[in-house]
């Protein structure tokens, strides 16, 4: 992968995870109290998907880079 997409890749991840964390946190203090647990339980598992996807944008390019780097090892050797 390139270096220009991982960036982007990594950049977005952080983003969507950031988001997803502060709509977990907005579920759990405002929106289960006010509203009850099925309808701010909805609210915070949106937040988690976010969270989730977030990290999968973090984490996808790192490991298949190290994946890639490590064939390439494999294969001089």
């Amino acid at each position: 992968m390139e270096k220009g997409f991982r960036n982007i890749f990594l950049v977005a991840g952080v983003i969507v995870a950031g988001i997803g964390a502060l709509v977990i946190w907005r579920g759990v203090t405002e929106m289960i109290p006010k509203t009850g647990l099925a309808h701010g339980g909805l609210f915070t598992l949106g937040g988690v998907v976010f969270l989730l996807l977030g990290l999968g944008l973090i984490l996808v390019p790192l490991v298949k880079e190290r994946r890639n780097a490590k064939k390439k090892q494999e294969e001089a050797l």
